[in-house]
């Protein structure tokens, strides 16, 4: 479709992406596999928490979803925990609005994926396996809600597992920090807002108080 059309334009270290398949793709949204060019550096991320010339690059567009995915880079970038995803690189396209943007975030690819792959393969995880990623997904929580920010859709699919078998959360679109924004425009302040008082989340892992709270 069109994000995958214009998708081939982007590039990392001038030379462009070789894009090896689409792993997720909806209306608004994709996320493609690709190997990366040879001279690409990220020189502003920890080497021990990437390895691999392959990278999963999200590929957005209208103005509420090209606005997520810059709140969700800028609150990622300014995160350092070894269970948060650390992402690479950010780029926008400027169309003539917010509608007609594109906005790209590469991140790390992991071969083993996610946690919820891992469960349905072996039919559930072992009692050693399950208490380490259950700590480890709340140390990256407590770390979170130490600064103040809201993940809001914690669930088995927005954990990953990185290159040495730890986990990693990502998708951090549903994101909230309790913070004052500068905005650029009304319309941003708006999406911000819609968002910010919005029910969010996945409906099999929210709070029972949450659901009864906007029924």
């Amino acid at each position: 479709g069109s994000l995958c059309k214009a998708f081939t334009d982007f590039t990392v270290s001038d030379e462009k992406c070789e894009v090896v398949k689409e792993l997720y793709s909806s209306c608004n949204s994709s996320v493609f596999l690709v190997n990366l060019p040879q001279r690409c550096s990220f020189s502003d991320v920890d080497p021990d928490r990437f390895e691999g010339s392959q990278a999963a690059i999200k590929v957005v567009t209208g103005a509420t979803f090209n606005y997520l995915l810059d709140k969700e880079y800028r609150i990622l970038s300014s995160l350092d925990h070894p269970n948060v995803i650390k992402p690479l690189s950010y780029y926008k396209q400027l169309g003539k609005d917010e509608d007609n943007s594109i906005s790209y975030l590469c991140m790390p690819y992991y071969k083993f994926g996610e946690i919820s792959e891992l469960v349905k393969e072996k039919n559930g995880l072992g009692e050693a396996a399950s208490m380490k990623y259950f700590i480890q997904i709340a140390s990256a929580i407590e770390y979170l809600h130490n600064l103040d920010i809201s993940h809001r859709d914690i669930k088995l699919e927005n954990v990953l597992l990185d290159n040495s078998n730890n986990a990693k959360l990502i998708d951090f679109g549903f994101s909230y920090k309790a913070i004052s924004e500068d905005f650029s425009s009304s319309a941003k302040r708006i999406i911000s807002e819609n968002i910010e008082n919005s029910l969010f989340g996945t409906l099999g892992y929210m709070a029972p108080e949450l659901i009864e709270a906007n029924c």
